[in-house]
């Protein structure tokens, strides 16, 4: 549930920034958005992930961006193949092998990211005190952007 939450406030709070400045609006501002948007999630979630885990992945960003085009192809290709042998289940023999490829593709790639050298961090500070300067940071952090957008982005002085 933290994570859930974290993840839902980070996209929440980030959202309007990225919606916000008209280089984000380009295509490659939209390449550049889905990997922030990943490493926004990271940062809201750290405390929580080392606490929970005590490791840290630091391909994870790179992980997220590469890989989470390929989610909406497999809940496609998945909901079509369901919906297809349920009306006509001999098709099944056709239609799930068609589900493995997406699925595939993203196991396999989070398999090789996590084998990377050094692609994981451990036995970071996992005390709640970590965890309570981190988000009094990043509550600064957010505040400095949000002044930063009204005033330069929105032309409001207040």
């Amino acid at each position: 549930f933290q994570l859930s939450f974290l993840a839902t406030l980070a996209l929440i709070v980030f959202a309007r920034h990225f919606e916000s400045f008209a280089w984000f609006r380009t295509w490659w501002g939209k390449v550049a958005a889905l990997f922030l948007t990943t490493v926004v999630i990271e940062l809201f979630t750290l405390p929580v992930i080392i606490s929970t885990f005590g490791m840290l992945s630091l391909v994870a960003p790179l992980a997220n961006a590469l890989i989470l085009p390929l989610v909406p192809v497999a809940m496609f290709v998945g909901i079509g193949a369901v919906t297809l042998t349920s009306l006509f289940p001999l098709l099944s023999l056709f239609a799930m092998p068609l589900v493995w490829l997406p699925l595939t593709g993203i196991i396999r790639s989070a398999e090789w990211l996590a084998a990377l050298p050094g692609a994981s961090s451990t036995g970071l500070d996992s005390r709640p005190v970590f965890a309570v300067l981190w988000y009094v940071c990043l509550g600064i952090v957010v505040y400095l952007l949000e002044r930063f957008r009204k005033r330069y982005v929105l032309g409001m002085d207040h």
